[in-house]
């Protein structure tokens, strides 16, 4: 990997100030030493992975890393040319370089290869390339890459404008936003081939014989995974329901199918230093949008889309998206001990312990993280192993959505399951979690030892308030014969801890 810049600060008027800058970033893609890499690949023609692996040096077929060309460009105006109303705004590119891939990071030959096993036997032997063919119930299941990924991209702008209030104030108003494309997306590249009922021409290679069943729930452009096949492999319950290559099992593809979005209203006030006291607060009210969120680490969203036909249908709220936010961190100089307010004549050893207390707090408000509802199971029947199904929106319910207790978070009432065989109807992250409220204190006390020499004394409080913020609700909302489950909507964590108290001694020299 390799990066070089230029930039330039330009002083157009004494009140304007423009900074242009151009990086270009660069990768030789990644690559093996020893040409050990086992890769699988797709057929060009067919869209099917292949059954053998490609083994060499690459990942990819193609690298699109060369020419990573980034511009950025940012504006400071002095209004009034007085110091008090400033402008800022600037937009820029920005690149993930994709090279250091975690999926590999076994280095020992094939590199990626994984086996999975169905009703084996015991025992059986040491699993090695050459004889895992011929163990009962062995499938490949590799993890493997899109061979011409593209390297994340985040377009970047924002707009804010400042304004001096009184000395030391300053007000900030402005507007951030983004947005990414090839973003990450992993899905399973090798699930069953579905109907699309309702229209005459397939565009899949359905097996010969399959047809669109007539309950209800199954209505026209419907996508629905063929079952009482007199052929094929058991899936889920469905029989003859083969996977688009048979030879192998799940398959996990790391994509750069994704796109985001994010908007946000930025406020903010800070107070510099008066009268002892300085502060910040700040409020953003955004919205961010992505089709996957899983490689931040998430645990309120699902892992695959639910239908790696259909990426761009898991568009919805990131599950990191905080609607609003509110903090404020502050920091006041109690005005006691000599020369100040209150007990302005104290002794010189009184004073050493009366004077220089500083009182910290730090607040933090904000809604909750969306989640995602899902079924546990495979009522769609598509062959993915990481199992994302999600329930249907019951047309029947009337009640409120979200109950707001710890036994029951939201109502599982308001699901019912999909037809066997398709997709439920409730989107990615369409419910709201619990809201966090928090407020840390910290009292700090300093004493000078020797002229080289402190002692700091901290008195900390954290969730002061002992508030109870509440973790993501049970994410597992019916059971296979359609009845809530009985923990649905169930909150068993929080996300914070109780109120702490802890006291210290800090020396500084």
């Amino acid at each position: 990997m390799g990066a070089w810049f230029v930039q330039d600060t330009i002083k157009l008027r004494p009140n304007l100030t423009l900074a242009l800058g151009l990086r270009h970033e660069l990768t030789n893609g990644w690559n093996e030493a020893h040409g050990r890499l086992s890769e699988y690949r797709v057929d060009a023609v067919t869209g099917v992975l292949l059954t053998q692996p490609a083994v060499s040096s690459s990942a990819f077929t193609a690298n699109n890393g060369l020419r990573l060309f980034a511009p950025r460009i940012g504006l400071a105006w002095d209004l009034f040319g007085n110091g008090k109303t400033v402008l800022h705004t600037g937009i820029g590119i920005y690149y993930d370089l994709v090279d250091d891939l975690a999926m590999w990071s076994n280095k020992n030959p094939p590199i990626n290869l994984a086996i999975q096993l169905t009703n084996t036997t015991f025992p059986f032997p040491q699993i090695t390339r050459q004889n895992f063919a011929s163990i009962p119930g062995s499938v490949p299941a590799p993890y493997t890459i899109q061979q011409n990924l593209k390297t994340p991209t985040i377009y970047s702008y924002n707009l804010k404008i400042e304004q001096g209030v009184g000395a030391s104030a300053v007000l900030s108003v402005g507007y951030a936003g983004s947005h990414g494309s090839h973003e990450a997306v992993v899905f399973d590249g090798n699930t069953i081939y579905p109907l699309i009922c309702g229209v005459s021409t397939q565009p899949y290679p359905v097996p010969s014989g399959a047809s669109c069943p007539t309950p209800a729930g199954i209505q026209g452009q419907t996508l629905f995974y063929p079952s009482g096949l007199p052929t094929g492999t058991l899936y889920f319950g469905y029989k003859g329901a083969v996977r688009r290559n048979p030879a192998l099992g799940t398959t996990r593809i790391y994509s750069s199918a994704g796109n985001s979005n994010y908007d946000a209203l930025l406020i903010g006030l800070t107070e510099r230093a008066k009268y002892g006291l300085s502060f910040k607060a700040n409020y953003t009210w955004s919205k961010s949008l992505d089709e996957a969120s899983d490689d931040a680490g998430a645990v309120n969203t699902a892992s695959t889309p639910l239908n790696p036909e259909d990426i761009a249908q898991e568009y919805a709220l990131s599950a990191y998206n905080i609607a609003q936010r509110f903090s404020f961190s502050g920091s006041y100089d109690l005005p006691v001990g000599k020369g100040k307010e209150f007990w302005p004549n104290l002794g010189r050893s009184a004073d050493k312990f009366v004077s220089g207390w500083q009182l910290n707090t730090i607040v933090s408000i904000q809604t909750g993280l969306p989640f995602y509802t899902e079924l546990g199971f495979s009522q769609s029947g598509n062959g993915n192993t990481a199992i994302p199904d999600r329930p249907s929106w019951n047309p029947s319910f009337s009640g409120p959505l979200y109950l707001n207790t710890p036994k029951e978070w939201y109502n599982p009432n308001a699901f019912i399951l999909p037809a066997a065989g398709t997709y439920g109807d409730v989107s990615r992250n369409t419910l709201t979690g619990p809201p966090l409220r928090e407020v840390d204190l910290s009292l700090l006390k300093g004493f000078t030892l020797s002229e080289r020499m402190h002692l700091q004394f901290r008195a900390e409080a954290f969730n002061v308030l002992n508030t109870a913020n509440f973790g993501i609700p049970n994410l597992l909302v019916l059971n296979p014969n359609g009845t809530p489950r009985s923990t649905a909507g169930q909150i068993t964590t929080t996300s914070t801890t109780s109120r702490q108290l802890q006291f210290g001694l800090k020396v500084l020299w």
